[in-house]
């Protein structure tokens, strides 16, 4: 009976053992799986960042490029009109309508609506998007009705603009402003060049962490910069001039800032700020009597002389297409 009951416990003992090291080999197999795996997403990964990258030539190409997760680089610096393009597009069927019934179209994509004296583009819900000009005098990106926003961003998130010169090709009357960004997080403006005749240069909605660098606003009606209800705003290096007014600031705007910028040739009121307004180490010229409660000038060259200025871009680029 002993020898039996040691023969039963020596069975089980070498039973555990067994179950061990087989559940040992298991874990380690797993691991190696789940490296594995990990090994090829990085390489997906690696390779759908490489089939995410666009080189467009027209107008065309760049609107068809528009979606989640892609770099677009623009290779010439010939003016694209966006507008003819964009025609082209909604007699094709490719573009769909933005206000349909009264309605805005919030589903991810690209769109269009017809304005006074033309079809303006609209740029919903898309996120992770980098427009970039890579020539080496940047791109042109144009659109020739006044009444139309030439870039406008509704929804979106992750977006940078760099290396262009945009907006409306005729100057005159108009209500369309040059870019847009409605409800937006995270866009960049890098190395761009602004100009009329929109009304504003930027407008800025409910939008958050927008950051403007290097960049010229100027040849705009109304003013160079509008903020609605927007959030840790940054201006760096760029210059405001040329502009019927400087910028207008709503009461619900927060952190709003500029360094190393220059304000100059502003025909109408310089700042209408209505939430505190940080400026440093810039540079004003205007006339007197224009300074706002709500600007905090820091290290600052504020010099209170007017002068007018009426020039408006002249391009050197290519042919149109």
């Amino acid at each position: 009976m002993n020898k039996q009951l040691k023969m039963m416990v020596w069975t089980a003992s070498v039973m555990l053992v067994l179950s061990m090291a087989f559940a040992a080999c298991n874990n380690k197999k797993s691991k190696s799986e789940a490296d594995d795996e990990d090994e090829v997403e990085t390489e997906l990964a690696d390779e759908d960042e490489d089939d995410n990258t666009i080189e467009v030539t027209t107008a065309r190409d760049l609107i068809l490029a528009l979606q989640d997760d892609v770099h677009i680089k623009v290779t010439v610096n010939r003016m694209l009109r966006l507008t003819d393009a964009i025609d082209d597009l909604i007699d094709e069927g490719k573009l769909k309508r933005y206000t349909v019934n009264g309605e805005s179209q919030t589903r991810p994509g690209i769109y269009w609506d017809p304005e006074y004296d033309g079809n303006s583009l609209f740029i919903v819900g898309l996120k992770n998007i980098v427009l970039e000009g890579t020539h080496e005098d940047g791109g042109y990106l144009l659109a020739i009705p006044r009444y139309a926003d030439v870039l406008h961003f509704e929804n979106c998130k992750n977006i940078v603009i760099k290396n262009f010169t945009i907006g409306h090709e005729e100057t005159g009357d108009c209500v369309g402003d040059v870019l847009v960004v409605n409800d937006c997080k995270k866009v960049v403006v890098e190395d761009c060049h602004l100009f009329g005749c929109g009304v504003n240069g930027i407008y800025s909605s409910g939008s958050s962490k927008v950051t403007v660098k290097n960049t010229d606003i100027y040849g705009c009606s109304a003013r160079g910069i509008e903020m609605y209800g927007s959030d840790n705003v940054k201006f760096d290096h760029c210059d405001i001039f040329d502009n019927g007014s400087g910028m207008y600031v709503d009461p619900y705007c927060t952190d709003i800032a500029f360094n190393h910028c220059k304000f100059k040739d502003i025909r109408g009121q310089m700042f209408l700020c209505y939430a505190p307004v940080d400026i440093r180490n810039s540079k004003i010229v205007h006339h007197k009597d224009d300074i706002q409660d709500n600007i905090n000038f820091v290290n600052c060259d504020v010099v209170m002389d007017y002068s007018e200025a009426e020039d408006y871009p002249e391009f050197s680029g290519d042919e149109v297409e």
